[in-house]
């Protein structure tokens, strides 16, 4: 079986796969002044939640955009699960071309995901990542990562609301019931909503004039089920879209040995 790991800045979503198929998963905050052990705890816990041994994990495969993490969690693989990691940067092997000017500077999780929606989904795609950061990637259907967009995100702005003014609160999410808030947690929540989806779709709708042919618009990341709800572009929402990226990555490494 494959732990499949993907490392964002605010959580880390886990996912293992049995023959392909994604059986179980979990989310967990992104602790970067943690130890192995920390992270060995979750794992384990996770395995035994899901009915599984250590022994059962045959493969580890890696994404992250937090360096230290991405060190703490190559060496549980290696001490605890006696497996050497694949950890996924721009070198990797994915059968993407990455055509942006500094390859090295792809967040590793914009390469699973376009790996992800060329096979999944087809090309050309624009993908909308909407989790820590709101990020845009485009692939062209030459199997070209062409390069993207990148936003602040929804929960970073709920939280600077917050943080930088005097009397506004802290607000949870919630789908708006009108365009017009009657208080200041509604307003809130219909400016964060509607903001970003109308960014969202203001973005996607040039963004769709650099392709020849319509691309398919492909939405994921942990805002992305609300924020799909008010979007006239996003077609497709796949919550595990950098999940299964990092599945199709792994077996196209064991293909190459």
């Amino acid at each position: 079986m494959l732990i499949a790991i993907d490392v964002g800045n605010t959580s880390i979503s886990a996912g293992i796969f049995a023959n392909d198929m994604l059986i179980s998963k979990i989310s967990i905050k992104t602790k970067a002044k943690q130890d192995v052990e920390y992270y060995f705890k979750k794992l384990n816990n996770f395995l035994t939640e899901s009915n599984l041994k250590k022994d059962e994990i045959t493969g580890f495969i890696i994404s992250s955009v937090v360096p230290n993490v991405t060190k703490l969690l190559a060496r549980l693989s290696k001490e605890r699960f006696n497996i050497i990691p694949l950890v996924v940067d721009y070198k990797t092997k994915t059968s993407l071309k990455i055509t942006y000017a500094a390859p090295s500077q792809v967040g590793s999780d914009r390469i699973v995901n376009a790996v992800a929606a060329y096979n999944l989904y087809g090309a050309p795609a624009i993908i909308v990542d909407c989790g820590t950061a709101t990020t845009f990637d485009l692939i062209s259907k030459e199997r070209e990562y062409v390069g993207g967009v990148i936003c602040p995100g929804i929960g970073m702005s709920l939280n600077a609301l917050y943080r930088d003014t005097a009397l506004l609160p802290k607000v949870e999410l919630l789908k708006p019931t009108s365009i017009i808030g009657r208080n200041t947690t509604q307003s809130i929540q219909i400016g964060i909503v509607y903001g970003f989806s109308s960014m969202i779709d203001g973005i996607v709708e040039r963004l769709k004039k650099e392709f020849s042919t319509p691309p398919k618009v492909i939405g994921t990341g942990g805002w992305s089920s609300l924020i799909s709800q008010y979007s006239k572009n996003i077609q497709k929402t796949d919550p595990d879209l950098t999940l299964q990226g990092l599945r199709l990555i792994f077996n196209m490494e064991e293909c190459n040995h």
